[in-house]
């Protein structure tokens, strides 16, 4: 599988300045991986919001992401459940 952007469904709350949002992403190991991004890489869409991130790989079940900036207990790289991936 190519490298590709997508966008994960999240969980979003303001940060503490104007441009940074907090967001929550599902993950499969179990609780959610928290982040802060800009507001550019957050999509709200028909009272649904989501991350941008990169795929970087795809299993029936689950992708590995790339998020936007590190989370702040982990890395970068979250293995995300399919179903929370937006289509576009």
């Amino acid at each position: 599988m190519a490298v590709r952007e997508g966008f994960v469904r999240c969980e979003v709350r303001k940060g503490v300045f104007a441009r940074e949002y907090e967001v929550a992403v599902p993950s499969t190991a179990g609780p959610l991986h928290r982040a802060i991004v800009d507001q550019d890489d957050i999509m709200r869409r028909a009272g649904q919001s989501a991350v941008r991130v990169r795929l970087l790989s795809c299993e029936p079940d689950r992708c590995l992401v790339d998020l936007p900036q590190e989370t702040l207990a982990n890395g970068r790289r979250v293995w995300v459940p399919r179903a929370a991936l937006v289509e576009e």
